[in-house]
């Protein structure tokens, strides 16, 4: 049932889509101006929600690597801010690069 009720709703928004372009340039662009505000409106919430809860002190309590003015010691091994950084990137790089590989395989497959 969710793969027909899917089907269903993707053929109305195409009708609804080329309804739009039939009559004309006004109508579908004022539709476009209300998805436009759909799509600033919760962005903007979030940004304003996010500055007004974000607390400065949880974020740099242990950025350098220091707690109470010491370096930590024991079976962790402390870095510099560049280290973890830089470390972090290369674990992006290449996941995105495997998750695109994955992808033109998908879309290079037997047609």
């Amino acid at each position: 049932m969710g793969n027909f009720l899917k089907s269903v709703s993707s053929i109305f928004i195409l009708w609804f889509l080329s309804f739009l372009v039939n009559r004309g340039i006004k109508s579908a662009s004022f539709i476009n101006a209300i998805v436009t505000c759909a799509k600033v409106i919760p962005l903007t919430l979030f940004i304003v929600v996010m500055a007004v809860s974000f607390k400065a002190g949880i974020l740099t309590a242990d950025l350098w690597g220091k707690v109470n003015g010491r370096t930590i010691s024991g079976t962790y091994q402390s870095t510099s801010v560049f280290k973890q950084i830089s470390s972090s990137l290369m674990v992006m790089v290449w996941a995105f690069y495997g998750l695109e590989g994955g992808f033109s395989f998908c879309r290079t497959g037997p047609n």
